[in-house]
């Protein structure tokens, strides 16, 4: 049984200001330096693939801070990626329009459906909920500001509205719930360090606030829950590599300085991130082919809180989806529910609303035009608490 359920919400921000974080240097990645390899996560593994080597597909393990070997890429691999479920994709977009599901359990790679848009290099990408996107980026030489979404569903492209910062290349891609972003980059005419947020439900796009470092192109970025940490890159071509780094608020709107990457200078690197940690390597140094690095870096802030995407701190297993979120979001258990009651608090303290006579494993909760932040609810059933958890909420 779904029922429509609207919620109220206070602000909240899940970021602490000023926390520097620490990096500490891992197991070196086997492949051969390189910069814009592609990077992912999937099941708490983190995987980097070369395309221009042999042998060019490794993961990492972070338990026993180990490498592996995998099924090698099928084509070439300059250029970036983005993970959705349980699979990890890749396509480089540059000599081909090929592009790859890897599938982690049984170590294999299939193709999909070919990207229609035009080829390029050094684009964006990210994904939101079952669909991958694809934007910007340089080809050859016009600098492009269009956007391609690829549905996992039905393993079909289509074009999107266009993004609304000047075309570029290099930039940065992130998405945070169901918001997806890209900042930074280098246009026709200057580096970048705008930052624009894409709201896949109305398929436009709004200026958030401007990235704290310098104007900048060539950057990596990772996210931890609710925040994203951007930083490196270049700010003139040949002799701009620069090791700082930001984390952004969602929440605040805000921009951070966080410790320097301990790896030093660095262009094109790798980045992905796994629980808690950030993870950062490869790439090269003001575009020196004798600068290619093959290390791994490890970023731990100085908290975590994951709970702006998810918290469950009881037995019976309950998820939000996608969270945050900023149209609707569906809870969905483990076990169906029978005549339970969903209580919603505030930050404070206060119950806000409350939804009886639930059963079965999905509940459809929108949230209309209410401001962001974060919302506590409980399960109860029978007399009893059988959930307690967190689920959060974007502009």
């Amino acid at each position: 049984m779904k029922k429509t359920l609207l919620i109220l919400i206070s602000t909240f921000s899940f970021c602490a200001l000023f926390s520097q974080g620490t990096w500490t240097q891992k197991a070196n990645c086997p492949l051969p330096g390189h910069y814009s390899c592609p990077g992912f996560s999937l099941s708490g593994k983190g995987y980097i693939a070369n395309g221009n080597a042999p042998d060019n597909f490794a993961e990492y393990d972070p338990a026993n801070n180990s490498w592996q070997l995998k099924a090698d890429f099928p084509d070439s691999a300059e250029g970036f990626a983005f993970t959705i479920g349980n699979k990890g994709y890749i396509g480089e977009f540059y000599s081909s329009n090929e592009f790859w599901e890897y599938d982690q359990a049984t170590d294999s790679w299939v193709q999909k459906a070919n990207f229609p848009g035009p080829l390029r290099r050094i684009d964006v990408r990210f994904a939101i909920g079952t669909k991958g996107y694809v934007a910007t980026g340089i080809c050859p030489t016009a600098y492009l500001n269009d956007v391609w979404e690829w549905d996992q569903l039905t393993n079909t492209w289509t074009q999107k509205a266009n993004f609304s910062g000047s075309g570029r290349v290099a930039s940065i891609g992130f998405s945070i719930g169901d918001k997806g972003f890209i900042a930074t980059g280098l246009s026709l005419t200057d580096y970048c360090r705008d930052l624009w947020q894409y709201d896949q439900s109305t398929d436009t796009w709004t200026q958030k606030a401007n990235f704290g470092g310098t104007k900048r192109s060539e950057a990596t970025a990772f996210v931890i829950g609710s925040c994203a940490y951007v930083g490196t890159g270049t700010t003139s071509v040949g002799t701009g590599s620069v090791s700082d780094f930001w984390k952004y608020d969602v929440w605040a709107n805000t921009w951070t300085p966080v410790s320097n990457f301990a790896g030093n200078l660095r262009e094109l690197a790798t980045a992905f991130s796994i629980d808690c940690k950030g993870y950062v390597g490869m790439g090269w140094i003001n575009d020196y082919v004798s600068s290619y690095q093959n290390d791994l870096w490890e970023y731990t802030p100085d908290t975590c809180d994951l709970s702006g995407i998810n918290e469950n701190n009881s037995a019976l297993s309950a998820t939000f989806f996608p969270s945050p979120f900023s149209f609707e979001t569906t809870l969905s258990t483990n076990t169906a529910l029978k005549n339970a009651t969903l209580l919603f608090y505030n930050t404070n303290g206060q119950l806000v609303k409350q939804l009886p006579d639930i059963s079965g494993k999905t509940v459809l909760i929108k949230k209309e035009n209410l401001p962001a932040g974060v919302y506590l609810v409980k399960i109860m059933q029978d007399n009893k608490i059988i959930y307690t958890g967190k689920f959060a909420v974007l502009d």
